[in-house]
């Protein structure tokens, strides 16, 4: 017989819809017609079936995360001691288990559509839900594009100071030398031409570029602490666990920083043609992110010890009496690797501005005004006034991520989806769970406050000026030349 059609149904109203099918298989032709059921592949889901293979899904993960800090983890086994190997392997697996955690709270039993990570709180505990976690993912979007607005003006006027030629460096403007904060204004004009860009579609190729830049740095930093070891007469010494306390908490926001990604899952599991892979996909590729993290920071800390900067690559060609005891061709190494960081963070500046611009375009109906194109580009402005603002107050890459990272990623890491799991699958969730989400959160929570607490600690101290008993001393003053600044940039 024919095959039976929506159209069909349509058609034909008057006909008895139980003569032609069960009421089970009209909810599935009704979902073929949608698209929501993909036959071929002899799957049912309720959710959109995508087009992106689960190779391709595992390789979008790894661009997101590999390069957003892993040149700053030797620094937190210098922050934390040789003990910190066991967290930073362990944070994998917890960021692994909440992301799968994520895909589920997407598929919920209610049926309900989720589709953005907001969404997931707004199934889990209303409107109220909904709003908590949008403002801490876009607090998290506008928090890192300041971040990259800071590196990226720390990197410019190290760059304009510091331009190698073979008799020794040079300033790029003859006698008159770029301060941090004027590399930051410079720096922020340029960015200020992303706002007549209404939506990005570059989004996989900066991805790509990011995770090329990454691995170009790591393969530079590991051969050159072979090729030119770090004096045989000077001493490294090492810690098994740091006896500051204060500094853990540092320790902690730069690992969980450098797994983080979990924004951005609902999109790599809605776009995934076959969903029921994600849980193995999610953990092949954190394996993979290990395998990348593990080996730079070890060797790093080996390498340089107590005395190891942040990012790595600043232990490479130091200045010592005024001397830089480097070679052309590593000053030169070191000056553009420095220069593709500086391009990769003006990019990801752009991409990560861009989902809140259109959030609050959205939100104040820009698009429906007469001359909306004037508001549009008043309002992107405005945000980029803020993050100049903000960079300007505390241009200090270091401290300011980590009070980023311990206040938001610890939230959309662990606690937001860990407490949207447990009120969607209510009475549904084994006690084993319950006991490893329990688990999860003993380190989360801690380490976010103390991470925090040290942050603004650290920020009091370097920035403002304020002595305390658990100032680490770690960074300079923030008004420092571009040269000494360098050690307090990180990747």
């Amino acid at each position: 017989p024919a095959p039976i059609t929506v159209q069909k149904i349509i058609n034909e109203p008057n006909k008895p819809l139980f003569m032609a099918i069960d009421s089970e298989n009209y909810k599935n032709i009704i979902n073929e017609e949608k698209g929501l059921i993909d036959y071929t592949k002899g799957e049912e889901s309720s959710q959109h079936v995508g087009k992106t293979s689960t190779f391709m899904s595992s390789f979008n993960v790894l661009c997101t995360v590999i390069g957003a800090g892993i040149l700053q983890l030797p620094a937190a086994l210098q922050q934390s001691g040789w003990l910190g190997v066991f967290p930073l392997v362990l944070f994998a697996f917890f960021s692994a288990y909440t992301c799968i955690l994520i895909s589920k709270i997407l598929t919920p039993p209610s049926g309900n559509r989720v589709d953005t990570y907001a969404d997931s709180g707004r199934e889990a505990f209303g409107k109220w839900g909904y709003y908590f976690v949008l403002v801490f993912q876009h607090v998290q979007l506008v928090s890192a594009g300041t971040l990259f607005l800071i590196l990226s003006g720390l990197n410019f006027s190290f760059m304009a100071n510091n331009f190698p030629e073979k008799a020794g460096n040079v300033q790029i403007f003859g006698s008159f030398e770029v301060s941090d904060k004027l590399g930051i204004l410079i720096i922020a004009l340029i960015l200020w031409l992303h706002i007549f860009l209404k939506t990005l579609h570059e989004i996989s190729i900066v991805s790509l570029f990011n995770f090329g830049v990454a691995i170009f740095l790591t393969v530079v930093v590991i051969v050159e602490i072979f090729v030119n070891p770090v004096d045989t007469t000077v001493k490294i010494n090492h810690d098994i666990l740091n006896s500051n306390f204060l500094a853990l908490g540092g320790a902690f926001s730069s690992m969980i920083f450098s797994y983080s990604c979990h924004c951005v899952v609902p999109v790599v599991f809605y776009e995934m043609e076959k969903k029921k892979q994600f849980n193995m996909m999610i953990i092949c590729a954190y394996v993979v992110i290990v395998c990348f993290y593990f080996p730079i920071a070890v060797i790093g800390y080996w390498a340089y010890g107590q005395t190891t900067l942040s990012p790595i690559y600043d232990n490479l060609c130091q200045e010592q009496a005024g001397i830089i005891n480097c070679s052309f061709s590593e000053r030169l190494g070191k000056w553009v690797a420095i220069l593709a960081v500086t391009v990769h963070v003006m990019l990801a500046y752009a991409l990560n501005m861009n989902p809140t611009e259109v959030e609050i375009e959205n939100g104040l109906k820009v698009e429906e005004k007469k001359y909306n194109v004037p508001y549009r580009l008043a309002l992107r402005t405005a945000l980029v006034l803020v993050t100049l603002f903000v960079a300007e107050i505390i241009p200090n890459f270091e401290d300011f991520l980590d009070l980023v990272s311990s206040i938001t990623s610890t939230f959309t890491m662990f606690i937001i989806p860990i407490a949207c799991y447990f009120k969607i699958f209510h009475g549904k969730i084994s006690i084993l769970e319950y006991i490893w989400c329990g688990f999860i959160l003993l380190f989360a929570i801690p380490g976010g406050s103390i991470g925090t607490y040290y942050s603004i600690l650290q920020i009091l101290c370097d920035v403002f000026g304020f002595s305390f008993s658990g100032c680490t001393g770690t960074s300079t003053d923030s008004t420092s030349s571009s040269s000494s600044m360098s050690s307090d940039i990180f990747y």
